[in-house]
């Protein structure tokens, strides 16, 4: 990957977060929408699985908490939803 972050890998860490804080539907849709960019860029599940790891990395602690505790994988299953 040339870039650290590509525009989905931007979208996804952004829509997570947005997921974290609001926990709307709005956000869930945008995570299955990453899902099929990254499926048309040619990457596949373990990439995003990657992607995943990355941006909760980033997160401040309690959005890391919530993450740990389910919201994050709703996320993931929902952006894993194309595949």
């Amino acid at each position: 990957m040339a870039d650290a972050w590509s525009d989905a890998e931007e979208r996804y860490k952004n829509a997570l977060r947005a997921f974290l804080v609001r926990g709307d539907e709005a956000s869930l849709e945008r995570a299955y929408d990453v899902g099929r960019q990254l499926i048309g860029e040619g990457r596949g599940v373990v990439e995003l699985a990657g992607i995943h790891g990355r941006a909760v990395s980033l997160l401040g602690d309690d959005e890391r908490r919530r993450a740990a505790g389910g919201d994050g994988a709703r996320f993931l299953l929902e952006a894993l939803a194309p595949f």
